[in-house]
């Protein structure tokens, strides 16, 4: 229900379920909106040479612009190979499908004159973006030199939340690491139905940590919605102890009782 109130979620909604599914969670709608967004829907350009690669390869190319248009905060990529932020100078093997990536539905024009190139939906940015930075650390890269792109002493800027708690929720192995940094963040941004049952706790851990340094950290947004997924049978004993105590921590409690709520 929360996400027929935006207006970008609903129309990812209406396109992600043309076949009559409907997603299970928001990280299955984001996938199901990325591979909509980064295939070839008109005939007459599908077997064009520009076109003709596989979606895996579109999505990591993608997700390299998107990270670099997030991280870096330029105005976008250019598709002239002489402008100093060329799509052809970013570290992609294949600088073609680069190209092609730029093509697709989720990048829009964002300046004629110097043909610069951002993205259509930031949400979707910060999903694709968080996809290949995941991909980075699989393949080798340190998880604590990508921790650092984000913000600083692994602590992610207010602009990069998002990205942030995609990548929290798509590293499993290093949730419970990633998410003492922004834990409230990762609830409201990303997809907590990612998380298992021992990461959940370990977050409902980091925000009552975060209630003691700073009890009023709700102050800037009272999402409610995206708190539901927090509140499953097995948290009921961890809620019960917090919700026991006097309310010294407020947002703490008000966090419980919109999971509870939604």
């Amino acid at each position: 229900d929360s996400m027929l109130t935006n207006p970008q979620t609903l129309i990812m909604l209406a396109e992600s379920t043309q076949n009559g599914q409907f997603p299970n969670s928001k990280k299955e709608l984001y996938e199901n909106a990325t591979n909509i967004l980064l295939t070839e829907h008109n005939r007459v350009h599908q077997h064009k040479t520009l076109t003709a690669h596989p979606l895996w390869e579109l999505k990591d190319a993608a997700g390299l612009v998107c990270s670099a248009l997030l991280i870096s905060d330029i105005e976008g990529v250019s598709l002239l190979k002489s402008n100093d932020n060329s799509y052809s100078s970013l570290p992609y093997h294949k600088s073609e499908v680069v190209l092609s990536a730029l093509t697709k539905r989720a990048f829009v024009m964002q300046n004629h004159t110097e043909e610069l190139i951002n993205y259509s939906h930031r949400t979707i940015a910060e999903y694709l973006g968080a996809c290949y930075l995941v991909k980075l650390v699989r393949d080798g890269l340190p998880i604590g030199r990508v921790r650092s792109w984000p913000g600083v002493e692994g602590y992610p800027a207010p602009e990069l939340r998002g990205l942030y708690a995609w990548l929290t929720q798509l590293l499993p192995e290093y949730t419970d690491i990633l998410l003492t940094s922004d834990p409230y963040g990762v609830l409201i941004y990303g997809d907590a139905s990612c998380l298992n049952l021992s990461s959940r706790k370990a977050l409902l851990q980091a925000l009552t940590e975060l209630s003691e340094k700073d009890p009023w950290f709700r102050g800037q947004d009272w999402s409610s919605e995206p708190l539901g997924v927090l509140s499953t049978p097995e948290m009921a004993n961890d809620f019960k102890e917090i919700l026991s105590v006097q309310p010294k921590q407020l947002h703490l409690r008000s966090i419980i009782l919109d999971s509870i709520k939604y």
